[in-house]
């Protein structure tokens, strides 16, 4: 975000702009096949990311009303995608990337502690749970197994509704091994998410490009 310019959220303006924005997309390109928008950075930056606003006071809104500002964009969005989907006779999916910084707390009811919660004010549990978006895709990068585990041990205690909007997805490209991503995604899909998968930025596995026949297989056996 250093040196991007930014439109707050928390300013009404801003969302009327960001939902016509995505209304105009969806019902333009509906018509032609379009079955889904995925809000990427669809959160509060953090403090560190060189916006500065906390530190200057430009954002000036409360915790609460910040995270209120991100659910009121999403839930305006999927109300927009579901009129289209009406009209076009196919279902047009709202997904976001959700933020899963730092190990995930042992029970859904602390989810108040996690920095997405906290820090970004992303509530995409709240969202999931009120039928705001359709998919959160959380970005589960770090290699660490027991921070990948605690995010999936997380998702799996949520209901079975609620458990197959998420999908978690590695950052394969920091994984030392595709050992390392392949028992992460199948222990993903065994939790009974709506899906799994992996970030490679061209190669799987830390610029590595060789192998990738033998990794995709690995792979395919441990979903099955």
């Amino acid at each position: 975000m250093a040196g991007v310019n930014w439109l707050d959220p928390g300013n009404a303006k801003v969302r009327n702009y960001m939902v016509a924005q995505l209304d105009f997309i969806m019902r333009k390109y509906a018509p032609l096949g379009l079955d889904g928008v995925f809000l990427d950075f669809f959160r509060y930056p953090n403090a560190s990311s060189g916006t500065g606003m906390e530190i200057k006071g430009y954002d000036r809104n409360s915790p609460e009303a910040k995270r209120a500002a991100i659910i009121d964009v999403a839930k305006r969005v999927k109300a927009s995608a579901d009129a289209i989907s009406k009209k076009v006779g196919h279902p047009v999916k709202v997904s976001i990337a959700g933020i899963a910084f730092g190990n995930a707390p042992s029970s859904p009811n602390q989810f108040s502690s996690t920095s997405a919660y906290r820090v970004n004010y992303q509530d995409w549990l709240t969202m999931l749970q009120n039928g705001y978006i359709d998919k959160a895709v959380l970005m589960v990068y770090n290699p660490r197994d027991d921070y990948r585990s605690s995010w999936v041990n997380l998702c799996a205690q949520l209901p079975e509704a609620i458990r197959s909007g998420i999908v978690i997805v590695f950052g394969a490209y920091l994984d030392g091994s595709a050992t390392n991503t392949v028992n992460s995604m199948g222990k993903a899909a065994g939790a009974g998410l709506g899906g799994a998968g992996g970030y490679s930025y061209a190669c799987q596995i830390q610029g590595n490009c060789t192998g990738q026949n033998s990794f995709l297989n690995a792979l395919g056996r441990t979903i099955k």
